[in-house]
């Protein structure tokens, strides 16, 4: 079981402004006021809204597996598991608050019901013939999802006092109900052949089904094929010498990807609504009304990402040190990707295939094992690099937009386009701050004609990068991607008699982050919250600053999407650090204890970074909208202290 209550809102508490008044013990004091007052919404008014929300999850697992007795080497497993899902969502929102404001009060009751099953049947045969080795293995996979949601809303209540608990005594009423489902049928055959534990095989095939394409694309096929030659067991190979162990291998393979779609996308589903968003209007008021806002593509296919690497596995000095370097090149074909449209299309956005990009780069791996008389330690360095690049999309000079910050279709800062990463930053170039009006009177075209004319003293200079004469979309250039060049992460693990130590480094370099808090919380055009740094604005009195002046409605556009909010995302994060001390057992052995081990522990400890937004460290829905930071939620630091005891 799972007790949820009323969501904390990260967005409207930090938008909110300190200046505004609230107070929710003075009689007539309405939750709202405080949204009139500020353009914003007040955070507190959530803790009014009542929510109770209630999962009760099952879950069984059966496995099995037979020797077959007359074919020796052949055996069958199986594995079932299953899971029931059932959820009770009631919220009911007081007639003061956001969200019961409009009609007096509203109240949801949202039970859920969610079912899955998944079936593994799995055939494998092993044998050895002299120098030969053998391994055939053939899955069978069904899996399949299925549920149901009813939603019944009643609004416009008299008191507030019942709740959720009575939708009757409501005037305004919607009821909505929806059912689905989805499955999967996987089929795969692989082979694993080595002769002599020298030179090695792996050949393998998928085809998998999917219910969330049509008809045409439902199944693809899915093969790879990797080879591998232990080099250091050939007879050549010296056996006294700095190099103890060296294996060479190479792959193939193509994997399919289905996750970025919705059970239905291929089709254009009827929605039925009797509200002013979806229903028929006649006389003013909504009546029942059907629609398809989805748009038809049967076309839908499988992503696919063709996968080749080529490497090396090495040991030296008696494998001391061990590692491996590896290139690789993934290219992934039919790019499943949202497609944002204008909203005046009427149409959700819908998810294409839009393309084909291309990641390369370098991987290496070094472990060094060793013991100095009672200490014994272990270290680990990886590094990796990555090149990604916008290899082809669906029409010759595309452009696939982010996901805008200002209603998902403003203030747009990253596209993907041909030749360059898919989340790449195009942006306005600056050139300073206007310090003067004159200045800005005087920045103008080669017709004379002001370049930025609404611009004055305290307004950034904007770049007319073409030369054609305007400042238009023309003149946003790339400055960076959100998708770092470089990651590394530094392991070690240590113990001296009882002590044990151990921590973990990670770190991203090479990329670029998007900062959209300061686009919202540095603007200064609305009122509301803001960051500290607004408090350097430009002054008569205050010229040697980055930011510019403090002015209503921003009628220079100086927070357009420009390099001002585009920062530096390199960082070097502690991810994990322990230390502990286990107890003698000569002292246990007197109480009998077999181990008893004493721990202190701490989580992402600290951060090193040139990023002024509230973690460098992020992820987003979409790789569209890779390096954009827009109301994250940063990693948690955690500290705990524990105990570890075996009898």
């Amino acid at each position: 079981r799972d007790y949820s209550g009323v969501y904390a809102n990260f967005d409207y508490a930090t938008k909110a402004t300190p200046m505004a008044t609230y107070d929710f013990d003075t009689p007539g004091y309405s939750r709202m006021e405080f949204a009139n007052e500020s353009a914003m919404k007040d955070p507190l008014q959530y803790l009014a809204i009542d929510n109770s929300d209630l999962r009760n999850t099952l879950f069984l697992t059966l496995t099995g597996r037979v020797d077959v007795p007359f074919i020796k080497g052949l055996s069958y497993d199986f594995n079932y598991s299953t899971t029931r899902y059932h959820r009770d969502n009631n919220t009911f929102y007081p007639a003061d608050v956001d969200g019961g404001f409009i009609n007096n009060g509203k109240a949801v009751k949202e039970p859920e019901n969610e079912n899955a099953y998944l079936f593994n049947h799995i055939f494998a045969y092993q044998r050895e013939f002299g120098d030969h080795s053998l391994n055939a293995t053939f899955v069978y996979t069904t899996e399949k999802r299925w549920g149901d949601k009813t939603t019944a809303t009643a609004e416009s209540f008299d008191t507030d006092n019942l709740g959720y608990n009575n939708l009757g005594i409501g005037t305004l009423f919607t009821l909505a109900s929806t059912a689905w489902q989805e499955s999967n049928v996987g089929l795969m055959g692989r082979i694993n052949y080595n002769y002599k534990n020298r030179y090695l095989l792996t050949a393998t095939i998928r085809r998998d089904g999917s219910s969330k394409f049509g008809s045409e694309n439902r199944w693809g096929c899915f093969p790879s094929v990797a080879v591998g030659w232990r080099i250091s067991e050939e007879e050549f190979f010296p056996k006294e010498g700095i190099l103890n162990n060296l294996k060479f291998r190479a792959s193939w393979g193509r994997l399919g990807n289905e996750n970025a779609l919705g059970y239905y996308d291929f089709q254009p589903l009827i929605t039925n609504s009797n509200r002013w968003e979806g229903g028929y209007i006649q006389g003013g008021n909504a009546w029942q009304g059907s629609a398809s806002w989805e748009m038809e593509n049967r076309g839908l296919k499988w992503e696919t990402t063709d996968t080749k690497n080529i490497g090396f596995d090495f040991g030296m000095l008696n494998n001391r040190l061990t590692g491996s370097i590896n290139y690789y090149i993934n290219q992934t074909e039919d790019l499943l990707i949202t497609k944002r449209l204008s909203p005046s299309a009427g149409y959700e956005n819908p998810i294409l295939n839009v393309g084909k990009i291309r990641n390369n780069g370098i991987e290496l791996e070094l472990n060094w094992n060793d013991k100095v008389k009672d200490f014994e330690y272990n270290i680990g360095f990886n590094f990796s690099t990555t090149k990604n690049e916008v290899v082809e999309l669906a029409d010759k000079g595309q452009a696939l937009p982010s996901t805008g910050l200002l209603w998902d279709t403003d203030h747009v800062p990253a596209y993907a386009k041909e030749g360059k990463p898919i989340s790449g930053f195009y942006l306005y170039r600056t050139a300073g701050i206007f310090q003067t009006d004159a200045e800005a009177e005087n920045y103008v075209n080669q017709d004379g004609k002001r370049l930025q004319p609404n611009a004055k003293a305290g307004d950034i200079r904007f770049v007319d990068v073409d030369g054609n004469g305007t400042i238009d979309e023309d003149d946003k250039v790339y400055c960076g991607t959100g998708i770092p060049k470089m990651e590394a992460n530094i392991n070690f693990s240590g113990s001296y008699k009882g002590f044990d130590l151990s921590f973990s480094l990670e770190g991203a370099f090479g990329h670029k982050l998007y900062n959209g808090n300061r686009y919202f919380y540095e603007s200064m055009s609305a009122p509301g919250n803001m960051l500290s740094s607004v408090a350097n604005a430009w002054t008569p009195q205050n010229t040697h600053t980055s930011v510019p002046r403090a002015i209503y409605n921003d009628p220079n556009g100086n927070s357009r999407e420009s390099e001002r909010f585009l920062e530096n995302g390199s960082f070097i994060r502690m991810r994990q650090a322990q230390i502990g001390y286990t107890l003698p057992t000569s002292l246990l052995k007197k109480v009998k204890i077999e181990r008893l081990r004493f721990y202190v522990s701490g989580d992402n400890l600290f951060t090193i970074t040139g990023y002024n937004g509230v973690d460098p460290e992020f992820s987003t829905s979409s790789p569209l909208n890779s390096g954009i930071d827009r109301y994250i939620y940063p990693f948690t630091r955690s500290y705990t202290v524990g105990a570890q005891l075996t009898f």
